[in-house]
């Protein structure tokens, strides 16, 4: 029994935190990326426990995966000044490279939510043409 309360607390307590991750800004999301682009890269994390949770860098992938799913689902649905035209060929570490691109080149833009702000990486990255 005191494991199930264990387990339940704990599970909560995870929920908490990803509740709380959802509602960050820019200045997380560089945060998350920058642990998700040293786990690409091969780097051993200094504070795996803390800091540097690999966990981080899930949370980057997640929500960059999640807008351009957002924006594959409901693409011709969206106005042609909000939306991106991604190639193809385009990865999700592509999508995270080109945050990190923008977030580094727009630091006025870090105080706006993690989606808007992965939302305005995509579209300068990817602009539509006239004809899509």
């Amino acid at each position: 029994m005191k494991l199930a309360l264990v387990v339940a607390l704990t599970s909560l307590g995870m929920l908490g935190n990803v509740q709380a991750q959802a509602a960050g800004d820019g200045n997380e999301l560089a945060d998350q990326c920058r642990v998700y682009t040293a786990l690409m890269n091969g780097v051993k994390l200094r504070d795996p426990m803390n800091k540097d949770n690999p966990l981080k860098g899930g949370f980057c992938l997640g929500e960059v995966q999640g807008a351009a799913e957002l924006m594959n689902y409901i693409g011709s649905g969206v106005s042609k000044d909000m939306k991106w035209c991604s190639p193809e060929t385009a990865t999700s570490d592509d999508a995270v490279k080109a945050t990190i691109e923008y977030m580094n080149k727009n630091p006025d833009v870090m105080h706006k939510s993690r989606i808007n702000v992965i939302w305005l990486a995509m579209r300068d990255k990817w602009p539509c043409s006239e004809s899509q």
